[in-house]
């Protein structure tokens, strides 16, 4: 898994994660997508609370292009600039409920902080599941703070299709679909322009 990873010239997906409080999935929902080029290029993109009773549905977008990276959130809508790749993941990472991390930190190592999915903690093939159509290994592994991970990984291509963090009395659910690797990507997609706002809309 880990040589497949770091062995692609391009990588895209996108996903959803559910959060479950003690076996109950909660309402809401966040979607992403990644693109990567290397060496050193990528965009992740998420988008919070869909679905949420509680909270308004909110963007966030990081971009780096390995020598500048920056961040921008539709509640405060304003480009940051970053001291590196590492601290703008590591920001995104706990909001992002570690999607911003697991697939990236794979790609490049720099873009890793807390622990990779290849140095798990007593690994363990559970046994073989079809996921969405995919032929899966399904494996589990321990990490920090005492998380629990399990992955279920492509028997013909080593990618992952799904992950599910497991903490006490709270758990996620990582989901990668439309996976594409070595294909071309267009400069938009590593870039981000934010929207006009609305103030700006009236001055023009």
């Amino acid at each position: 898994m880990a040589r497949v990873y770091i062995s692609v010239k391009s990588y895209a997906d996108s996903g959803e994660v559910y959060d479950y409080r003690n076996g109950v999935r909660e309402p809401d929902t966040m979607s992403f997508r990644i693109h990567f080029v290397r060496p050193d290029h990528l965009r992740f993109e998420m988008t919070k609370y869909i679905g949420s009773p509680y909270f308004p549905k909110t963007y966030y977008v990081l971009w780096s292009y390995g020598n500048a990276t920056y961040t921008w959130c539709q509640s405060y809508p304003q480009i940051e600039t970053c001291r590196d790749v590492t601290s703008a993941i590591t920001q995104f990472t706990g909001i992002s409920d570690r999607s911003v991390h697991n697939i990236p930190s794979l790609l490049q190592t720099n873009f890793g902080w807390q622990e990779y999915l290849y140095h798990l903690t007593s690994p363990r093939i559970l046994g073989e599941e079809v996921f969405e159509q995919a032929d899966c290994y399904r494996i589990q592994g321990g990490g920090k703070g005492e998380r629990q991970f399990e992955i279920w990984l492509g028997k013909s291509d080593y990618l992952i299709r799904k992950i599910r963090t497991t903490y006490p009395g709270f758990s996620s659910e990582e989901i990668h679909r439309g996976i594409a690797i070595n294909e071309p990507t267009s400069p938009d997609m590593l870039s981000f322009t934010p929207p006009m706002s609305i103030e700006n809309q009236r001055q023009n």
